[in-house]
């Protein structure tokens, strides 16, 4: 939709990346897809890194700052984050990152990955560096019938190995649970109470929680999904009011997964925001 200013939303929209062609600079938080994927596809960026246990994101912004593939700044509290942005939007700067990200070379592994499974199958891999220019249309060669017969052995391996994948790779959630205004003990017992009255086990539980404490969740063996809280500045930049907020990012949690048979808020959270997302 557009508004008057010509404002444009793209409402639920997955991947993003899909559009960034259209977009003369990007701000974005550090997390390990975004920020490889705008490397990538040469976004100038400014980046916003995001707290989390497992994921230093402000190491990844600090780098692209270093080396002149973006801009970045702390954190979304910091006091820098608006001269930042005024500084992307200077086009000799965002010329300056983006002759940068054209001269930065991306390996993404797939040649070598295309090369392993040729060999895999009794072919031969293809010519590195020049003579792969050389040598464009190569193909696969039979193989010898020992080779043949050593592939073959492995196929019910394979497909086994696949099977198991399949069997225990994380199923739908079957309860979700919005935690607001949680943390520490305190989520930790609610969690609890709230698995014992779903009567589901942990694993087909998602709890969607605005605290950075995911150590009460890790233990309780649930799934879960952040959502900034409420006066922190992600939401402000958004603009408009945290609740149309808070709904539109359940929307884009809940989006891809099928429709959970029921919805338990705990905390602050309020239980009609979450059935109208679902």
């Amino acid at each position: 939709m557009a508004d008057a200013a010509g404002l444009v939303e793209l409402d639920a929209t997955y991947p993003m990346s899909r559009y960034y062609a259209a977009f003369d600079l990007v701000v974005s938080a550090a997390g390990y897809n975004a920020y490889h994927e705008l490397l990538a596809l040469r976004v100038p960026a400014l980046f916003v890194p995001m707290t989390r246990e497992t994921d230093d994101q402000a190491a990844r912004a600090r780098h692209a700052a270093t080396a002149g593939l973006g801009r970045a700044v702390d954190g979304p509290a910091s006091g820098r984050l608006e001269t930042e942005l005024d500084a992307l939007l200077d086009a000799d700067v965002r010329d300056g990152i983006a002759t940068n990200l054209a001269a930065l070379e991306m390996p993404d592994g797939a040649r070598e990955a295309a090369d392993w499974l040729v060999e895999l199958a009794g072919g031969e891999r293809a010519p590195a560096g020049g003579e792969r220019e050389k040598q464009r249309n190569w193909h696969l060669p039979g193989g010898s019938p020992r080779e043949t017969l050593e592939f073959l052995a492995r196929v019910p391996r394979g497909v086994a190995a696949l099977g198991k994948q399949l069997i225990v790779s994380p199923r739908p959630p079957r309860t979700v649970v919005l935690a607001l205004g949680l943390s520490g003990p305190e989520l930790e017992r609610e969690v609890a109470a709230t698995l014992a009255r779903a009567q589901d086990p942990p694993e087909r539980v998602l709890v969607i929680t605005d605290s950075l404490d995911f150590a009460p969740l890790r233990r309780a063996g649930v799934g879960f999904e952040y959502v900034p809280a409420r006066g922190e500045r992600q939401p402000d930049l958004a603009g408009g009011d945290y609740d149309s907020f808070l709904r539109s990012r359940l929307e884009l949690i809940l989006a891809e997964r099928p429709r959970p048979r029921r919805a338990i808020a705990i905390g602050a959270a309020d239980e009609a925001a979450l059935q109208a997302a679902i």
